[in-house]
């Protein structure tokens, strides 16, 4: 079935401030089928993060009791199917979790991986092939799934992750 829908721009208005009815600048589409209308509806709630079943969580991550400035998270989904979501502590080791680039993480159970690069030295020139690789303070502890120890749980009003505590000893 057909829909018919009217594109104006929005930049053609007369001076009196009212739209011009059929200008030049509005085209008439006929024949956009339910599917395209559905899509752009898609993209349009993508767009403004609505609809996306992700949970806006945070948290803090400390090693050996204190804020693990730069500590990069990855959350693994339990179940081994899904994205797999990241986070990165700032210098008080507070962190928000992302899910491919959108604020928030689905709710369900996970693995979570950890490395602490140490930080760049303040007078490195980073080159375009961008900063060298730093060394995990962590020692590889908590790099792989199989070896991380920690898992957390997120549900629909989760707001706030218990914190991580991690070693570095």
């Amino acid at each position: 079935m057909p829909i018919d829908c009217m594109l104006t721009n929005e930049a053609e208005n007369d001076p009196s401030g009212t739209r011009q009815s059929l200008s030049p600048g509005a085209r008439r589409v006929r024949g956009l089928s339910a599917l395209g209308l559905a899509l752009a509806c898609l993209v349009t709630i993508g767009c403004s993060g609505g609809g996306s079943g992700l949970v806006a969580v945070e948290g803090d991550v400390k090693v050996d009791g204190q804020a693990a400035d730069g500590a990069v998270l990855l959350f693994h989904p339990q179940s081994g199917s899904g994205p797999v979501s990241t986070a990165v502590a700032n210098e008080v080791g507070r962190f928000s979790v992302v899910t491919e680039m959108q604020p928030g993480i689905p709710a369900g159970t996970y693995k979570v991986t950890a490395t602490w690069p140490a930080p760049l030295p303040a007078d490195l020139k980073i080159s375009m092939s961008g900063p060298p690789d730093q060394p995990d303070r962590l020692k590889g502890r908590y790099v792989a799934r199989d070896k991380s120890d920690l898992t957390v749980e997120v549900q629909a009003d989760t707001k706030v992750l218990p914190t991580l505590e991690l070693t570095a000893k």
